[in-house]
This record gives C-alpha cells, structure tokens and sequence, in this order.
C-alpha cells in the first residue's frame, strides 16, 4: 500500500508556492472565475503562467474538462490535504462523482485546437457563475 505523509507533501507543496511565487504572473490574462470556499465565484483577470495557477489554487494544479472549451483548475492534492470541499465534480455522461474541487479553484476557457487556455466565453461565464453562486452549492459540473 503507498502511504503519503500529509505533513511532509504540505512541506514540499509550501517550498514550492515560495520557490513559485516571485515567477507568478508573467504569462498572459484571461478572463476566468475564481472560487473560493463559501464564496461567490469572482469574475478575474487571471494569468496562465503555471506558477500563478500554483499559487491561485494553492499547490500542483489538476485539470478537469468540464465541457468542450472550458476547464477546472484545481489543487490536485486538495483532498488529501484536508483543504474545505468546495464542490463535487460529476462525469457528464454518467453522472456519476468523479472527484471534489477541494480548496480554490479556476475555471478557464481553453482552445483545444491549439491547446492553450482562453477566456471564458461569455455564455460559460453566465453558466457557470449562475452554478456556482448557489450557497449551497454541492457541483460545479
């Protein structure tokens, strides 16, 4: 059985939000929503660099397509961390849970053409903003 120490994976995901951080913001901005735990998601300018999503979601970010053109950021290790659930992630198929956005998270536009992250379009945008502003919110897919 692999066994992970949640203390020394917080040590290194802390040395590298410190080693990142300095680097963090210079790639380009798109429009994307941030959310936070019991927040209402925030409407940002947000840069694509892999430092800044690092540091934005608060450790190594996972992608997760939610739909053709738009993608979830997560901390990939967010869960085993203990970090606050924010929101279920179901398979749009099955309906089926395949995981939970625990932490911050992002949702970003993505041209899957040239594979590089774009703003989200206004009609994810009003979807996904609509979702997520439920208080009592259990899915963000």
């Amino acid at each position: 059985m692999f066994n992970i120490d949640r203390e020394e994976l917080k040590m290194e995901i802390e040395g590298e939000l410190a080693r990142l951080a300095p680097q963090a913001g210079r790639g380009y901005r798109v429009r994307a929503l941030v959310v936070h735990p019991y927040c209402d998601p925030i409407v940002a300018w947000v840069p694509t660099d892999y430092a800044a999503v690092y540091c934005i979601v608060g450790g190594p970010p996972e992608v997760v397509k939610l739909e053709t053109g738009v993608e979830l950021f997560r901390n990939k290790h967010g869960e085993l961390l203990g970090l606050t659930g924010n929101c279920a992630i179901y398979d749009r198929n099955t309906e089926q849970q395949v995981g939970i956005a625990a932490g911050t998270f992002l949702v970003m536009g993505v041209d899957e053409v040239l594979d590089e992250t774009i703003d989200l379009n206004d009609d994810a945008l009003e979807k996904y903003t609509d979702l997520l502003m439920d208080p009592n919110r259990s899915r963000c897919s």
